[in-house]
């Protein structure tokens, strides 16, 4: 096994162990595969944070995912203008509620239609690891 295999192999590892831990704890986990799911009453208090292990950058209206190992980026999506506002929001210091209002307010657009553009592009963007939620979030359970 090459090194670089090694350290995916024990990082995923670590955090599998660490999630179980916590669910023993009485703490549910979730992953960020099933933020999907995940009702909006819990979407609008994630925090999104930046992933400090995956970077990326904005050119020309395009987000780009850095490849440090291959000493390139990746283009993975193409920002509309109201997005271009939203994602330096995605700081680790707002939900995704306050970051919609702001956005409602500062491009005086509809809420609801502020709030889909800002989970659409955070669910979007988890999918890259370029963010994450600041805090883990218990699922509501559906009744």
């Amino acid at each position: 096994m090459r090194s670089k295999e090694r350290r995916k192999f024990f990082h995923k590892f670590l955090t599998e162990t660490i999630s179980f831990i916590e669910e023993i704890n009485g703490r549910p986990q979730m992953r960020l595969s099933e933020l999907k799911e995940t009702p909006d009453e819990i979407i609008r208090t994630i925090v999104p944070k930046p992933n400090q292990h995956h970077h990326y950058y904005i050119e020309d209206g395009y987000v780009y995912k850095k490849k440090p190992e291959l000493n390139m980026a990746e283009k993975i999506y193409e920002l509309d203008p109201t997005e271009k506002y939203i994602i330096p929001l995605f700081d680790g210091k707002r939900s995704i509620e306050k970051i919609s209002m702001y956005i409602s307010n500062l491009l005086k657009l509809d809420y609801n239609e502020s709030y889909k553009k800002v989970k659409n592009l955070f669910l979007f963007l988890t999918k890259f690891n370029l963010f994450h939620p600041l805090h883990a979030h218990e699922r509501l359970k559906k009744e």
